[in-house]
């Protein structure tokens, strides 16, 4: 018979398998023909340029990835940095390296000081995710293909490129998911 403690490592890892096939199938199927549509192909590769560009410049810096956990995340250019550090040195770094890279529009800090959150609290985050992103998919009337959602610690982090109301509606979808603290929008608005 399994412990409780197993129990729970054997939970969390399904959750984040399911998630890893969710977001393959989600931009696969729900994506595909519509985020093309708004979004082109070249946006959403830079954006992912991006992203690596940053996290191999964390890579290269030792003190930033050991014992620290610097999430980057990019939509249309504008970076999104979650996570925790252990010092505010560390942290300045960190923005200081996202600036660096070209292509980038604007560094949204949104880094916490302390020790990262464990491996469960991280499993948790993304069940989190995964539901928000499955109750907009299935909202009526509600197109999702063009906002990410990043979960840290249960504050929730949605962004993309949107008009005033969806945004508005993705952040009442997320704000009533249980297990969310918070929720910040970081969106750059269609007028």
């Amino acid at each position: 018979m399994l412990s409780q403690y197993s129990r729970i490592i054997i939970i969390c890892l399904a959750c984040m398998l399911l998630q890893s096939c969710f977001t393959a199938l989600g931009t696969a199927v729900v994506g595909g023909a519509v985020i093309y549509k708004r979004k082109p192909l070249e946006n959403i590769l830079n954006d992912q340029h991006i992203e690596s560009q940053i996290n191999n410049a964390y890579f290269t810096h030792a003190e930033l990835w050991e014992q620290n956990r610097v999430i980057v995340s990019c939509v249309n250019g504008y970076v999104l940095l979650t996570g925790e550090v252990r010092n505010s040195a560390l942290k300045a770094k960190a923005v200081q390296l996202a600036k660096q890279v070209p292509s980038i529009s604007r560094v949204y800090d949104q880094i916490q000081l302390g020790t990262p959150v464990n491996l469960i609290r991280q499993s948790l985050d993304g069940a989190i995710t995964l539901i928000i992103k499955t109750k907009m998919i299935f909202a009526n009337d509600f197109d999702p293909s063009n906002i990410k959602v990043v979960t840290n610690d249960g504050v929730v982090y949605i962004m993309g490129v949107v008009e005033p109301a969806q945004a508005d509606r993705a952040a009442a979808i997320a704000s009533q998911t249980s297990g969310v603290k918070k929720v910040v929008k970081v969106f750059q608005y269609i007028t």
